[in-house]
């Protein structure tokens, strides 16, 4: 899971509320450019702003993930997080710039992840005593790059004035990419955006890793789906559960396959029951067998497709993988007290 967007917790939180003039005596005398390449960003700090050191950056990223692990008993490790940019007028406006690798398990995660760290962020503001308001979510295009963007009206006591954040949020080359802009008027919140907005990104083309990986995501939906529907049209309910339910776990937003659930729940009896329980062990098992599988331990891959067959003897795809193990060890000095059958 992401983290980079919840530093920004400490801006708002313990900031005090305290609406300084947006004077430094320690801003840039000249322009800077920031960049990293690894990431595939670059952007241009103007006259006028501080960069913040390290040590501010950790101190005040430590305060942010302790209010969140008090308020919500989670266990933030931001070891993996990369601070690109931190720039302050003063204590009260803040644009910060971080990148965090992002690898989608599920279709859509990096969605339901932002929708997630939304709630997080609402939650703990109001567990320190602030009232927020929170903007819909909408999207904006940067340097061909598309953001998600929503901000947050952040109040300490009634008629105050506020703070406001607004975030941004998008995946470039592996990381997910988040802003966020602490200000106290609209003044520099435009200055911010101006800055913000004068990122350029690099985009490389996904590795083979990643083409494979989110390529089979999409077959193995499309064959969940496939097959939950076939049984579905066979009155086999059981297995429609079973099949519809690995579809909404890769794809938790397909109403479609959320909707066939329901029914084939509504319809189910002790035999579709059974059927179910009886296709989730097998699958259990075949998981696990090519688990070992892919180890390179045969042995003990052969011994769970065994049992599957075990559990189901129609199955092919357990025989056809005996036969692919038999095959290999052949191939190998295999150990003397095992021959292939």
């Amino acid at each position: 899971m992401k983290f980079g967007i919840l530093l920004f917790l400490a801006s708002a939180i313990f900031v005090g509320c305290n609406f300084e003039a947006p004077v430094n005596p320690d801003a840039l005398a000249e322009p800077l450019t920031v960049e990293n390449k690894e990431v595939g960003w670059e952007i241009e700090v103007p006259a006028g702003w501080e960069m913040l050191s390290e040590v501010e950056t950790e101190v005040s990223n430590q305060r942010g993930y302790k209010a969140i692990e008090e308020s919500l008993d989670l266990e933030i490790d931001a070891t993996a997080l990369i601070q690109l940019l931190d720039i302050k007028k003063n204590e009260t406006n803040v644009l910060a710039i971080t990148a965090e690798p992002f690898f989608e398990e599920y279709i859509g995660e990096w969605e339901a992840t932002n929708v997630y760290i939304q709630e997080i962020l609402i939650a703990t503001y109001e567990d320190q005593g602030f009232t927020t308001e929170i903007s819909s979510i909408e999207t904006e295009e940067i340097d061909g790059l598309e953001f998600m963007t929503y901000s947050i009206k952040i109040f300490k006591a009634e008629n105050e004035n506020p703070i406001h954040q607004t975030f941004f949020s998008s995946m470039n080359n592996g990381y997910d990419i988040s802003a966020a802009l602490t200000y106290t008027n609209d003044l520099v919140k435009d200055e911010m955006l101006a800055i913000w907005r004068s990122s350029q990104f690099k985009v490389r083309e996904k590795s083979a890793k990643e083409k494979a990986h989110y390529a089979k995501m999409d077959s193995d939906f499309n064959i969940y789906i496939t097959k939950g529907n076939e049984a579905f049209s066979q009155l086999k309910y059981g297995a429609a559960m079973f099949w519809y339910e690995k579809g909404v776990e890769l794809n938790p937003s397909y109403e479609y396959a959320i909707d066939q659930l329901a029914k084939c729940e509504s319809i189910a009896d002790d035999a579709s029951a059974s059927e179910y329980e009886l296709l989730r062990a097998y699958q259990n098992v075949i998981d696990r067998a090519d688990e070992l599988f892919k180890a390179k331990n045969y042995l003990e891959a052969k011994t769970y497709y065994d049992r599957a067959l075990g559990l189901d003897p129609a199955q092919q795809y357990p025989k056809d993988q005996t036969i692919l193990i038999t095959d290999t060890i052949l191939k190998m000095d295999y150990p003397e007290d095992w021959k292939p059958a």
